[in-house]
């Protein structure tokens, strides 16, 4: 019985033991707990709490045991607790406004029902956390998430994401609408694709885009261009601008595609200005410099003229003297002609712009130029029935004609054709941008085209440049097409060529319409007639060139004119003013040191009020002009003249009256 007694005292220790150390385990759980924990019994009253519990609920144990948790305002909570109660875990997640009011938080509430063996549960442990921390950085992560997702919509350039691989054979893993929409896939394919399926389809590429991506990774990022294909096909340049990134722990890479198709057009047509602008430049060089010739070359031929004319009075035609001076004369007018063909060229030539009827102008030169052609060539002539006016020099028109023509008739070998056709027409910035240099407007055309051998494409931008030529030694002298090109610009044009090896060319120039009120010329210009022989006026001659004011001197003395001659504006001045004769006529080099022709002319008609002015220069039209003397109502002679120009240009100012 004793022993009986002792085994019983020993299993109650035992037992004691036990629930103290459940007890003591129970205690921690509720004391050191970093969660909020709270028990309830079967009916929702808890039975006890732990401080972290109080804090999160806005109170203290003592207030919060003894309360009933169904007694909560919040509905979803209340719902999870009956689950609990039914013997279910139960998880609430919301949020959760302190029992004071004054706090709303975030909290997670875990039920555990807690079952004796084979029975309804007793009592329910339930732990609490705040996870407003955790709600905040979800809701950050998804707004990051969705901004990020905004920007990538809407970027106007495609951009792709694949997995990193060595061979890039890697699938795309995500793409904008716009990579979708530019490739002419959508997203379902697009998927399904890898880099070397929108790449050109060329080995090198494909081995070139293999070598980039090892780059890519080594330094994390890298712009080039290379050529993509759509679903179509179609090929198209493309500048990539790809980063790596981090896709769910692994490594992947970020594609930025740029289509460079009008950049690159851009780029070509910047590329084509720059050349044009430097052939320009080119040109206008050969220009100034053909002006800045000009004055001593004409001066020079001036004086070679003017001497084989006076040399003519004093030889016969059946002596040999006469011939020698004949075949100086022709070389000298050959170098005249060079000299006036560089000056159109450079747009430099002195020029008498005259409105024309462009079909009366050319009626008058076809006789002329059926005999530059030859007869082996046919000329046809195509005229508009009514052309619009056009305002230039009519031997400018004749420049023109003459230079095509026979540029026309050296391309032909035997028998051809030429073509000669005017038409009006109106362009617009459309039509001009097919046709370099032009600008929108009415223009009539003077189209000269040809059946011959036709013009090389690498030589087409080459043609219009001085002493360019194509033709064997001595056969040309490079000046024609300069000459016609120089022409047209003078006269604010431009010129078109088409041609094709073996099917001909074809050179259209288009001359702005003339739309003033001066009268149109209906007839062909020709020489004024017969000169006058001489006169007994006296001329006051003022020349700085002591060669040409000689020549100049003896030439017009043998005519009969009284001649005063001197080398300085200020000598000239000082003749006037101690002349005792009337001074009709005053002959001026126009650029002289002290003064110009012009100014000087200004100072004699202080004194002979009815004093006329002839001015004379070698100088270039552009020079000309800056010293004022290029008005429809001054008197201009070009250097060199001859004698009979001369004679014939004096004669009629004294015929005037």
């Amino acid at each position: 019985m004793v022993k009986r007694s002792m085994d019983e005292l020993s299993r109650l220790k035992e037992t004691e033991d036990k629930l103290l150390k459940s007890e003591h385990r129970y205690r921690i759980m509720f004391e050191n707990n970093p969660l909020g924990v709270f028990r309830m019994d079967h009916e929702g009253t808890i039975q006890d709490c732990n401080d972290k519990f109080g804090e999160l609920m806005g109170s203290n144990r003592e207030e919060l045991i003894g309360l009933n948790a169904k007694a909560t305002s919040n509905p979803e909570l209340r719902q999870v607790i009956r689950k609990a109660l039914a013997g279910e875990v139960g998880i609430f997640e919301g949020e959760y406004t302190s029992i004071t009011g004054n706090k709303t938080s975030f909290l997670r509430f875990v039920y555990n029902p807690v079952h004796s063996a084979g029975s309804s549960p007793s009592d329910i442990i339930a732990t609490v956390e705040d996870v407003s921390a955790r709600r905040r950085a979800e809701q950050e992560t998804r707004a990051s998430s969705e901004r990020l997702k905004a920007i990538f919509s809407s970027i106007k350039d495609p951009i792709l994401v694949h997995p990193y691989s060595n061979n890039g054979h890697g699938t795309f893993s995500e793409m904008n609408d716009i990579a979708c929409t530019r490739y002419g896939y959508t997203r379902e394919e697009f998927l399904q694709l890898s880099v070397k399926d929108i790449i050109k389809q060329d080995p090198a590429q494909k081995l070139l885009a293999a070598e980039r991506l090892k780059k890519i990774m080594t330094r994390g990022h890298m712009v080039f261009e290379t050529v993509h294909v759509t679903k179509s096909g179609e090929e198209f340049p493309v500048e990539v601008s790809v980063c790596t990134m981090d896709q769910l722990g692994e490594k992947a890479v970020l594609a930025v595609v740029r289509d460079i198709t009008e950049r690159q057009a851009a780029q070509q047509e910047k590329t084509r200005l720059e050349s044009r602008l430097q052939q320009a430049q080119k040109m206008e060089s050969v220009g100034r410099l053909a002006g800045g010739v000009a004055h001593d070359f004409n001066n020079m031929l001036s004086v070679i003229l003017g001497y084989c004319d006076l040399a003519f009075a004093h030889v016969s035609p059946g002596q040999l003297l006469y011939r020698n001076f004949i075949e100086i004369r022709k070389a000298a007018k050959h170098s005249a002609d060079l000299t006036h063909q560089l000056l159109a060229f450079a747009r430099q030539q002195a020029i008498t712009p005259k409105v024309l009827d462009l079909n009366v102008a050319i009626s008058a030169m076809l006789e002329m130029l059926r005999r530059l052609i030859g007869e082996e060539i046919d000329l046809e002539w195509h005229t508009a029935d009514k052309v619009w006016p056009i305002k230039m020099d009519p031997a400018q028109i004749n420049q023109i004609l003459a230079n095509l023509c026979i540029n026309a008739g050296d391309a032909i070998t035997g028998n051809g054709r030429i073509g000669i056709r005017t038409e009006n027409i109106v362009l617009d910035d459309t039509d001009c941008a097919k046709i370099v240099d032009s600008r929108p407007g009415e223009y009539v055309v003077l189209s000269i085209s040809d059946n011959g051998h036709g013009i090389k494409k690498e030589l087409l931008d080459h043609i219009f440049e001085p002493f360019f030529t194509t033709k064997g030694q001595g056969e040309g002298t490079g000046l024609g097409l300069a000459t016609v090109y120089g022409i047209i610009k003078q006269n604010n044009g431009f010129i078109s060529v088409t041609s094709r090896p073996g099917h001909g060319t074809t050179f259209r120039n288009y001359l702005p319409r003339f739309t003033g009120q001066d009268e149109v010329q209906t007839e062909a210009s020709s020489a004024s007639g017969t000169r006058r022989s001489g006169g007994k006026e006296t001329i006051l001659l003022v020349e700085d060139e002591k060669a040409i004011l000689k020549m100049i001197t003896i030439m017009l003395s043998q005519q009969g004119y009284t001649i005063l001659s001197a080398t300085t504006p200020e000598e000239a001045i000082g003749i006037a003013r101690q002349s005792n004769r009337t001074i009709h006529l005053l002959m001026t080099d126009v650029i002289m040191p002290q003064m110009n022709g012009r100014k000087l002319a200004r100072r004699l008609q202080e004194i002979f009020p009815d004093l006329r002015c002839l001015y004379m220069s070698g100088y270039s039209a552009d020079v000309i002009a800056k010293q004022g003397i290029m008005d429809d109502e001054i008197l201009f002679i070009q250097k060199p003249f001859s004698q009979d120009q001369l004679m014939e240009t004096i004669g009629a100012i004294f015929d005037r009256g």
